[in-house]
């Protein structure tokens, strides 16, 4: 089992991010709002992944969705997304549970945070 790292970022604010990417909040809605739009559907076929035993689609999947996040500035997520990209990367197919289960409360954390 891979160990899920410690959040050590200030939590997701939609005008903290705003204000870093010097865009308006309401431009974050959307894109934050598409994100999460899709982020159920990248995380299921991330599981099957996981289940196909399939390292290459595992880290690529991991990679695109942490790029995703990384852009956002949902730093803590693309953090757990790393952690699965990186052994991914080396051939590891087994022991995302407690991530993929870390990234799924993340993922529930900015929803609320979005409203």
């Amino acid at each position: 089992m891979i160990i899920v790292p410690t959040n050590k970022h200030i939590r997701f604010s939609k005008d903290a991010v705003a204000k870093e990417l010097g865009v308006p909040p309401m431009f974050v809605d959307k894109l934050v709002g598409k994100l999460l739009k899709d982020i159920d559907h990248d995380i299921r076929e991330l599981e099957h992944a996981i289940d196909s035993k399939d390292a290459e689609k595992i880290a690529s999947l991991a990679h695109r969705i942490k790029g995703a996040s990384a852009n956002l500035r949902l730093k803590y997520l693309a953090d757990l997304f790393l952690e699965i990209e990186l052994p991914a990367k080396s051939g590891v197919f087994e022991g995302f549970d407690n991530l993929i289960d870390a990234c799924k409360k993340e993922v529930e954390h900015i929803r609320g945070v979005m409203g």
